[in-house]
């Protein structure tokens, strides 16, 4: 997994510890709102789950949690409607969709339950509590889940659920139904007690809580269906009296539906069964009943039996556009979950039929459906990007080359395509980076440089390195198209090209070379072009060295823009943070240094924000005190050290000349590097002094701090006790000196005491005296013990 610098910095914690999964959870919660790509950290964690799966639980909860939020209004007598059912229809087959948060996090979280209650079965109660203590549809839907894999472990969770009426709804912006509460309805009803199966039996026949009002007949109606797709769950326990009344409401309801000639729509239960069964007749009752795409779960549906319906494919010419978009998305799943050394199915007739719908685009298409259509072409591009990317055997066959790139170049040139596609998206919150994800044009510029590597790609997934887009004219040709700013002014498409660049640089060396200033034009006219395809490139790459030398002058030109960004959007913002992750890393590696011709430090210093300053010297700090941990040890050798003092002493220069008026604030950080005793002792408490010189305060970064300030007072007691004086003098004293922190200044002090030298000793007892004039915290005990 390729991580960014600032991320990396976690993985040398170690991960027994639960202050690993804090400082992760509180990272990835931060990044949640920044960059989706910095979701791949969770890998991190994976391996670690059987030591420590409580912990990686919670966090992958809080994670969770925190995306879905914050809803407009909670009702905290009901769960808060998060629309799962339809972005995770099942949780039995994982989403592998690897863009979205949400399913991944979902995922992720039933995958180390599952792990945990396999290692210990009877923690399902408690886990069932943890996940309905959060008020989102899918946490509740999760713990059901669990209640019907563990009902002896949570038989009165299950009778508690049972019988919370409000369950017994359907309505979804009201009511907390879920197919996994009927799931556990229809298995555990009979092994209620009589009086719970009664209740229940009891709300059944009454009418369904909160119903509206409106037409009497049409109330009427509703109820009966309500009442008999209910006892349909548990006909099977029903006494003959009730068995008799579901017998009446469902010949009445069919007498309805015979003169009406309605076909209604079928329950997801009856509808897989007629998948695995007789799936001509479940085609028939798709054409009959348009509506029955709004039951259908496509995951549950379709991907068990994906080959049986691409037989069928040509019959999905005469359906609801919704039943397309089900088809393409159940095939998508197919490939991720396909676990036989057969193919999920045959790419062919699939192929055919994506043609079709794209030749036939003007008879299929309705202004009126723009939406579904827009899903359509997404749900289909989503389908060939994972087959491009799927292995043996359902990867596509490389035979089917031509139609692949019939379809990606219709999608990736048609206006059409998205109705609302506009040129900057200055109409919505989501810039350039997510705009290329989330449009069918951006996805489908995606899907071409995937469509490359999949032609390069040998037996084992290896892509050799190559000049040019010889073997491949046809991506080359569309890549230039896209290029050309009077026939392609999208923000989107350009920050796909930032996105993938080291990988064009890996296809076509040569190519890539020549259109670099193409790709990031540093012409005024054309500044928001560069701003997205650099965006682009800075938020989802980590740092290459040979990248880095293809793109110095466009690290400087940026960095020298940093002084005109008056305001800044937030992919702006994290654009900013990433570069100062690539300074470092580049700097930490010894590619760029001080005194340099371009002097890339120096200017990035001079112009960027007090935030990206102060996050370039935290993240050394970072390294220093946390990156030479075991498992993943970081060297310092002499080399690094001295690069490192070098650059300090020319920070503290610079914020010391008169004529310097800049915020100096990013010094404080200096606390991580002195805390990590990786530094020359003597240096590293006078550079110290000399930054709570300037400051009054440093950044507290843990006990490590003072428990490294505590062990120089051995050698060096005169100056841990003038660190902790200017502490006292500063700003921030009454921070500092609290109480739970005075048994590191005891120690710092008296260890002064003792010293035998009569300046640390003098300078001990006048900080002593000050800090009990102030009243700071209690330090009376070490005067009376030195009297």
């Amino acid at each position: 997994i390729s991580l960014s610098f600032s991320l990396d910095l976690l993985i040398p914690l170690n991960p027994e510890e639960p202050t690993f999964y804090n400082l992760l959870g509180k990272y990835l919660c931060h990044s949640l709102e920044i960059n989706q790509d910095l979701i791949n950290l969770l890998a991190v964690s994976i391996w670690v789950v059987s030591k420590q799966t409580d912990a990686v639980l919670t966090m992958f909860c809080r994670l969770l949690d925190k995306c879905l939020r914050p809803p407009l209004v909670i009702n905290q007598d009901l769960i808060t409607e998060d629309y799962s059912y339809v972005w995770y229809p099942n949780l039995d087959i994982a989403s592998g969709d690897q863009y979205d948060i949400k399913k991944l996090l979902t995922t992720t979280i039933w995958k180390v339950t599952k792990q945990l209650l396999e290692i210990d079965s009877s923690k399902a109660k408690s886990l069932c509590k943890k996940f309905q203590s959060y008020r989102w549809r899918v946490f509740d839907r999760i713990a059901i889940h669990v209640m019907q894999h563990f009902p002896e472990q949570t038989q009165d969770l299950i009778v508690e659920c049972l019988l919370d009426r409000k369950r017994l709804n359907y309505h979804p912006q009201e009511l907390v139904y879920s197919q996994e509460y009927s799931k556990l309805l229809q298995i555990s009803f009979s092994g209620l007690d009589e009086l719970h199966r009664n209740q229940i039996l009891l709300w059944l026949l009454d009418e369904p809580l909160n119903i509206n009002e409106g037409d009497v007949q049409r109330v009427e109606l509703y109820v009966k269906y309500w009442r008999k797709n209910w006892l349909s769950i548990i006909k099977d326990c029903l006494s003959p009296e009730l068995s008799q009344l579901y017998s009446q409401l469902d010949e009445e309801l069919n007498l309805i539906i015979d003169r009406k000639n309605i076909n209604p729509p079928k329950s997801e239960a009856e509808i897989i069964e007629l998948a695995e069964k007789d799936i001509n007749e479940l085609l028939k009752h798709f054409k009959e009943c348009p509506k029955s795409h709004n039951n259908l779960s496509w995951a549950s549906v379709i991907t068990p039996y994906a080959q049986k319906f691409v037989n069928e494919i040509e019959r999905f010419k005469d359906l609801d556009l919704q039943f397309m978009i089900s088809l393409f998305r159940g095939l998508e799943e197919a490939l991720k979950t396909q676990k036989t050394e057969l193919s999920a199915f045959l790419w062919n007739p699939v192929f055919a039929f994506c043609t079709w719908i794209l030749d036939n685009f003007k008879e299929i298409y309705n202004h009126e459906l723009s939406n579904e259509w827009n899903r359509l072409c997404d749900s289909m591009v989503h389908l060939i990007d994972s087959g491009l990317q799927a292995k043996a055997p359902n990867q596509i066959p490389l035979t089917l080359r031509d139609q692949v790139w019939q379809i990606l170049t219709y999608l990736a040139n048609a206006p059409y395509v998205t109705p609302s596609f506009t040129i900057h998206y200055h109409g919505s919150s989501q810039g350039a980076y997510g705009a290329s994800i989330d449009t069918v044009r951006g996805q489908a510029m995606h899907a071409v440089i995937r469509y490359a590597w999949w032609i390069r790609q040998d037996a084992d997934g290896n892509v050799a390195m190559a000049q040019n887009f010889q073997d491949m004219q046809e991506v080359q040709q569309i890549l230039e198209q896209h290029l050309d700013p009077q026939k392609e002014q999208s923000l989107a498409i350009r920050s796909v090209y930032g996105q993938w660049f080291p990988i064009f640089y890996h296809l076509a060396s040569d190519w890539t070379f020549q259109q670099t200033d193409r790709i990031f034009p540093e012409e005024p006219d054309y500044q928001e072009l560069f701003d997205s395809a650099w965006q682009g490139y800075i938020l989802r790459n980590p740092v290459y060295s040979n990248i880095f030398s293809v793109l110095r002058e466009k690290y400087s030109h940026v960095i020298e823009q940093l002084t005109n960004q008056t305001s800044t959007s937030h992919e702006q913002s994290e654009a900013n943070r990433a570069l100062s992750s690539h300074l470092l890393a580049l700097f930490w590696v010894e590619v760029i240094n001080l005194d340099e011709s371009d002097t890339l430090i120096e200017r990035f210093f001079a112009n960027a924000s007090i935030h990206s300053r102060g996050e370039f010297i935290s993240k050394i700090g970072w390294r220093l005190l946390y990156g030479t941990r075991e498992p993943h040890n970081i060297e310092i050798n002499h080399e690094l050290r001295q690069r490192l003092q070098k650059f300090l002493d020319w920070r503290i220069a610079k914020a010391k000349e008169p004529s310097f008026s800049d915020d100096i604030s990013d010094l404080k950080y200096f606390s991580w590097w002195f805390a990590s005793d990786k530094l020359d002792n003597q240096w590293a408490i006078s550079k110290l002094i000399e930054v709570l010189g300037l400051l009054g305060t440093v950044d507290y970064c843990g006990d490590e701090f003072l428990d490294h300030l505590e062990k120089l007072a051995i050698e060096m007691p005169k100056d841990a006790v003038q660190c902790l004086s200017l502490m006292a003098s500063g700003d921030k004293a009454s921070e500092w000196f609290r109480s739970y922190r005075s048994e590191h200044y005891c120690s710092i002090l008296q260890t002064a005491l003792d010293s035998g030298d009569e300046n640390s000793q003098k300078q001990a007892q006048v900080l002593i005296n000050q800090l009990v004039a102030r009243n700071l915290a209690d330090y009376r005990s070490l005067l009376l013990k030195n009297d």
